[in-house]
């Protein structure tokens, strides 16, 4: 960690020097450079791609999440993350599923969304705050 460290120190002052140098790229060469590097139609593509396998991973129970960040040694995380799936699954039984998904349509029926888009976005949503 400790070379991670002094690399971004060492990077941070060369940009300093290059700067009062006035060894610098204008701003607008700067932007066409990443916009070349990047083809937005791919980015979306790959974008997509991590949407679909996320969706399509198994649930994991609250046990074997816990489980999992047990690695990271820190117990207050634990008791928080533990503390949120209960609020969420309270919520869930407060209101549930069905209803929140018909509330959700009903407002973003009016921006002129496909109904499939509608329906892949709320189980994406439905399935990062009430099953992770």
């Amino acid at each position: 960690m400790y070379l991670h460290v002094t690399a971004l120190l060492l990077g941070l002052e060369t940009a300093l020097v290059n700067l009062r140098s006035g060894n610098v790229v204008p701003p607008w060469d700067c932007h066409h450079r990443v916009a070349s590097l990047y083809n937005w139609m791919d980015v979306a593509h790959r974008t997509e791609a991590v949407y679909h396998r996320v969706a399509g991973e198994k649930n994991k129970t609250l046990g074997s999440q816990l489980r999992s960040y047990m690695a990271s040694g820190v117990l207050p995380f634990l008791l928080v993350i533990t503390l949120a799936h209960l609020i969420l699954r309270f919520l869930d039984w407060m209101v549930p599923q069905q209803v929140s998904i018909s509330f959700i349509t009903a407002v973003d029926s009016r921006s002129g969304l496909s109904t499939q888009l509608q329906e892949t976005a709320i189980n994406l949503i439905y399935h990062f705050i009430f099953i992770h």
